[in-house]
C-alpha cells in the first residue's frame, strides 16, 4: 500500500467516525433509548439461538422427556429442562425479540426523520442569515439541490449510522453467544471476518470517490434542469426542445456510466465475499466435527452463528461503504452552512428608536463605493453622491448596467458600502441598523415575487396583522381593488405558484399593494411598472404622486409617465453620478440626459 493509499484510507475512517460520533451527540437521548431496544433484541436473539443447542440435542436423542445438560442452562435444577417448558420459553424469547425490535425500529425511525429535519432547517436558517452580497452569489437551483437531494443522502448517511451500530451489537453479541459452545471456533470466525473485512478496503475508497462524483453530477443536472424548465417557454417558441433533451440525456449518460462501475465494483466485492465465506464453510465444518469434535447439535449451533457472524461483517462492509458515497454530500453541507454562517449579517440587531419615529425622511448618499468583486477595476459604484429630498419623489436614470440596482440594494441596507455612507435624516445608518432600517422600508422589484397562496395571505407577508380593510385600502391605492374583486373568492382567491393565474400588470399591482401596506418610510420601485399598460401607468403615476409627503420614494424607470412626476433626477452612468438636479431644471438643458432620453422616448412613440 502506497503513503497515499494509506493517508486515503485513514482519511475515509476518519470521517465516518467523525460523522457517526455527530450523528450520535446531535440524535442525543433517543439514540441511547433505541441502542437500549437494539441491545435487548439482540441479547435475547442470542439466547433464542443458544436455546437451539438443548432442543437439537433433544430431537437427535437426548434424555427422555428433558434436554441435554448443557453450561449455559446451569442455572437450572441440574441443568435440565423438560421439552414443554423449553419450548414455551422459546416462543416468550421470539416473542420478546419481535416487541423490542418493533420500538427499536419506531425509535431509529423518528431520531432520523428528526435529525434529517434539523439539518434542512439549520441549512435553510444559515441561508436565510447569510448577507445579502453571499446569498446572491449562490445559483437558486444550487441551494433547491443542497436543501433537497443533498439533504436526502444525509438521512441516507444516518441510516448507515444506525445500521452500523445495529450491526456491530449484533455482532458482539453473535460473537459472544458462540464463545459459549467453542472459544476456538469463534475465533476462526472473527479472525476470518476481519481478514476479508480488510481486503475490501479498496472498494470503501473508490465509494467515496464515487460518492463526490455522484454529488457533482446531480447537482450539474438540478442547475441544468432548473434552467431548461425556466426556458421551455422560449425553447418550445423556437422549436429545440430536442436541444434540451439531449442535454439531460448527456447528463444522465455520464451519471449511468458512473453508476454502471460503482455497481461493477460493488457486486465483485459482494461475489468475492460469498465465495470465500462458502469455503471457509466448508473448512469451519471439517474442523468442528473432525478437529474439535463437537456434537452435531453444537455443530450446527456454531454454523448458524458462524452465519450470523460473517453476515454482520459483510454489513459492516457494506454500510460503511453506503456511509462512505453519501459523506461527500454530507461534507458539501456542512461547507456551505460553515460559510454561510462565517458571512451571516451582525446578530448584534440594534432597534434604535429614531428609525422607528421615521416618517418620510431625507436620504444622501455620501461618497459611496461599492464592488461585487475586489478588483476595484470593475466597481458597480464609484464615488456615488446625491440628495433624496424628504418625502419627495427621486426619479433614478440611467442605461443597464449603470449601477442603479447597486443603488437600490445599498438604500435597502441588503448591501453595505464599501467606502462612503448613506445618511438617514442626516444620520449616518450601521452595519448593525440594517435590518431595523429594513423594516421602515419597502420594495417593488421589476420581477414579481408571489407566494402560491391567497391574495390576502400575500398581502400579510407584509403587514401580517392587516385587517381586510386595510387590505382593500392598499389594493385601492395601487389600483389592483376592481380585478380582485371580480376574483371567484376576492381575497381568498388562490394565485397559483408565481401569480401565475393573473397577467403580468395584475401581478405587478398585487406587489405594490403590499409594499404600501406597510406605510413605510422609504418606497423603491425598481421597474415595478414595466408590465402595465398605459392606462394602468397614470393611475399608479396619480397614486405615488399622492403619496408625495407622507414616504420618500425612488423610482428607477425609463418611461416618461414613471419620471414625470419626479421632484428630483439622478442620472447614473458607468456607475457614477452623470448629473442631478430637480426635474424642471434638467428638464430645461437641451443637453441633459433627463432631456436626451425624454427625446428619444417621443421620437420611438
Amino acid at each position: 500500500m502506497t503513503q497515499a493509499q494509506s493517508a486515503q484510507k485513514k482519511a475515509g475512517l476518519a470521517e465516518v467516525w467523525r460523522f457517526a460520533r455527530d450523528f450520535w451527540k446531535r440524535s442525543g437521548k433517543r439514540a441511547w433509548i433505541a441502542l437500549g431496544y437494539l441491545l435487548l433484541a439482540s441479547v435475547v436473539d442470542g439466547v433464542s439461538i443458544l436455546m437451539l443447542i438443548p432442543l437439537l440435542g433433544f430431537a437427535s436423542g437426548g434424555l427422555d422427556g428433558t434436554v441435554i445438560n448443557i453450561p449455559a442452562l446451569s442455572f437450572l435444577s441440574g441443568g435440565t429442562l423438560k421439552i414443554g417448558p423449553a419450548l414455551v420459553f422459546l416462543a416468550v424469547l421470539l416473542v420478546l425479540q419481535a416487541w423490542f425490535q418493533r420500538l427499536r425500529s419506531a425509535h431509529m425511525g423518528e431520531l432520523l426523520f428528526d435529525y434529517v429535519a434539523r439539518e434542512r432547517t439549520s441549512l435553510f436558517e444559515s441561508l436565510s442569515r447569510a448577507r445579502w452580497d453571499v446569498f446572491s452569489a449562490i445559483r437558486t437551483s444550487d441551494a433547491e439541490h443542497a436543501l433537497t437531494t443533498e439533504t436526502d443522502r444525509v438521512q441516507g448517511a444516518g441510516f448507515c449510522v444506525l445500521m452500523l451500530a445495529q450491526t456491530l451489537v449484533l455482532l458482539a453479541v453473535y460473537v459472544a453467544s458462540s464463545f459459549f459452545v467453542s472459544v476456538p471456533m469463534t475465533a476462526f470466525a472473527c479472525v476470518v471476518g476481519v481478514v476479508v473485512f480488510a481486503v475490501l478496503q479498496p472498494v470503501r475508497t473508490q465509494a467515496m470517490k464515487h460518492g463526490a462524483r455522484v454529488g457533482k453530477n446531480r447537482k450539474q443536472m438540478h442547475g441544468t434542469i432548473s434552467q431548461l424548465v425556466d426556458g421551455m417557454k422560449i425553447a418550445k417558441v423556437l422549436n429545440v426542445e430536442t436541444q434540451f433533451t439531449d442535454r439531460v440525456k448527456s447528463i444522465q449518460a455520464e451519471a449511468r456510466a458512473q453508476d454502471r462501475e460503482y455497481v461493477l465494483a460493488t457486486t465483485n466485492s459482494t461475489a468475492l465475499f460469498n465465495v470465500f465465506a462458502g469455503l471457509v464453510l466448508c473448512v469451519f465444518v471439517y474442523a468442528a466435527l473432525e478437529v474439535f469434535r463437537l456434537s452435531l447439535a453444537e455443530t450446527i449451533v456454531l454454523l448458524l452463528l458462524f452465519t450470523r457472524i460473517f453476515s454482520r461483517f459483510r454489513e459492516l462492509q457494506t454500510y460503511i461503504q453506503q456511509l462512505l458515497a453519501v459523506l461527500p454530500a454530507v461534507q458539501a453541507i456542512a461547507s456551505m452552512r460553515g460559510e454561510l454562517e462565517r458571512c451571516a449579517e451582525s446578530e448584534e440587531v440594534q432597534q434604535p428608536a429614531w428609525i422607528g419615529e421615521l416618517a418620510a425622511p431625507s436620504v444622501q448618499l455620501r461618497n459611496v463605493t461599492f464592488a461585487y468583486s475586489a478588483d476595484s477595476e470593475r466597481a458597480a459604484l464609484k464615488d456615488v453622491s446625491f440628495d433624496m429630498p424628504a418625502g419627495k419623489v427621486t426619479a433614478l436614470i440611467g442605461e443597464s448596467g449603470a449601477g442603479k440596482s447597486t443603488v437600490a440594494e445599498i438604500l435597502l441596507g441588503l448591501q453595505m458600502p464599501q467606502a462612503g455612507e448613506m445618511l438617514i435624516g442626516g444620520r449616518p445608518l450601521l452595519v448593525q441598523e440594517g435590518r431595523a432600517w429594513r423594516n421602515r422600508v419597502a420594495y417593488v422589484p421589476q420581477d414579481v415575487f408571489l407566494f402560491d397562496d391567497t391574495v390576502a395571505n400575500n398581502l400579510r407577508l407584509a403587514a401580517p396583522q392587516a385587517s381586510d380593510e386595510q387590505i382593500w385600502s392598499a389594493l385601492k391605492q395601487a389600483g389592483a381593488d376592481n380585478f380582485v374583486r371580480q376574483m371567484p373568492r376576492g381575497l381568498e382567491t388562490e394565485i397559483g405558484a408565481r401569480g401565475i393565474r393573473m397577467s403580468g400588470g395584475e401581478r405587478q399591482r398585487i406587489a405594490l399593494a403590499r409594499a404600501l401596506i406597510r406605510k413605510p418610510a422609504l418606497l423603491i420601485l425598481d421597474e415595478a411598472t414595466s408590465a402595465l399598460d398605459w392606462r394602468h401607468q397614470s393611475l399608479i403615476s396619480e397614486t405615488i404622486m399622492a403619496l408625495r409627503g407622507d414616504m420618500t420614494i425612488l423610482t428607477i424607470a425609463h418611461r416618461p409617465s414613471m419620471i414625470a412626476f419626479a421632484d428630483h433626477v439622478v442620472a447614473l452612468h458607468a456607475g457614477e453620478v452623470a448629473e442631478s438636479g430637480a426635474y424642471a431644471a434638467l428638464t430645461k438643458l437641451p443637453q441633459s440626459r433627463l432631456s436626451r432620453m425624454l427625446s428619444a422616448e417621443s421620437a420611438a412613440a
